[in-house]
């Protein structure tokens, strides 16, 4: 994506403002995982284009491995592993953050549910 903390260099932005940054308007589709398979050569379980606020909602998904392709305008898509696990309690939302990941392995790929 590209977001930096100007006055950090290559740093990525603050965990507190990286999540407070949305990004509306995107295609996202869900793929069975497949390895070493690509993506292109299956058909999606499931797409959804997020809201202006960046909401979206797959609806019910059975568990299991999936890849997440998320198409950004003018920047091309990014692919994301996810797992889907029976939680115990039913979640609300999901906020997904999809912030660059720093050389040291810290950054963003966060999954953040809140339960009902």
């Amino acid at each position: 994506m590209g977001n930096y903390w100007p006055l950090l260099g290559s740093r990525s932005y603050p965990r507190w403002v990286r999540q407070r940054m949305v990004r509306g308007n995107v295609n996202l589709r869900l793929y069975d995982y497949q390895w070493p398979s690509s993506i292109r050569e299956s058909q999606p379980v499931a797409t959804v284009k997020a809201d202006e606020n960046g909401r979206f909602d797959f609806g019910t998904l059975r568990e299991g491995h999936y890849t997440l392709e998320v198409d950004w305008p003018d920047e091309g898509s990014s692919k994301f592993d996810v797992e889907i696990k029976q939680l115990a309690a039913e979640t609300l939302s999901i906020k997904i953050d999809v912030s660059p990941v720093d050389p040291d392995c810290r950054g963003g790929h966060e999954f953040i549910s809140y339960s009902k």
